[in-house]
């Protein structure tokens, strides 16, 4: 004799057998979040200095990195996404003016240390913000995303 079970049951069943679920893929989740962040390299710099620009109240921003203390570069590579924005005085909230643009950098084995600058003239843009990406065959860990104005301070 098969018994037939009370909607009810049927519904917590389910709901139980729901919960174990997205616990499970909350765990694995988070397990390989922190495997690969343990694969990413640890000692290593990114961040932003100012030059002068073509005119006295524009700066020129350069762009430092250097990984010359971390062991893990060799399959290392480093992604700046450079968006360039109008509305300067709502910073990381400002509308995009145009196309975000990448640059690749592959070579950080052989070159750890190094720089990039971003004019006004490359940019058409007084102000911009940006976030680096590391990517490695056991690592993607990226920036928070940071603002800069090419205004001088």
């Amino acid at each position: 004799m098969i018994r037939k079970l009370h909607p009810i049951f049927k519904k917590r069943v389910t709901i139980k057998v729901l919960i174990i679920v997205l616990f499970t893929q909350f765990i694995f989740i988070h397990s390989t979040n922190a495997q690969n962040k343990n694969n990413c390299p640890e000692e290593y710099s990114i961040q932003t200095t100012r030059l002068d620009g073509f005119k006295p109240n524009i700066d020129d921003i350069k762009l430092n990195w250097d990984f010359s203390k971390t062991s893990k570069r060799s399959n290392l590579k480093l992604e700046i996404v450079i968006q360039p924005l109008n509305g300067c005085w709502n910073e990381l909230d400002g509308t995009k003016r145009s196309e975000a643009r990448t640059h690749t950098i592959t070579n950080l084995n052989n070159k750890p240390t190094n720089s990039m600058i971003i004019t006004y003239q490359d940019l058409m843009s007084k102000c911009f913000k940006w976030k680096a990406t590391l990517i490695s065959d056991n690592c993607s860990e990226s920036t928070e995303w940071k603002f800069e104005s090419i205004y001088k301070k």
